[in-house]
């Protein structure tokens, strides 16, 4: 079964990705797939 995040997580990882994190980086990061 898929791990389910919540909104506030989710906000957080994209406002990151827009700031210039790579997806990679903030995978390793945070312990998520994408």
């Amino acid at each position: 079964m898929p791990t389910r995040y919540d909104k506030e997580f989710k906000q957080n990882i994209i406002n990151l990705y827009k700031q210039g994190e790579s997806a990679a980086q903030l995978a390793r990061e945070y312990g998520i797939g994408y």
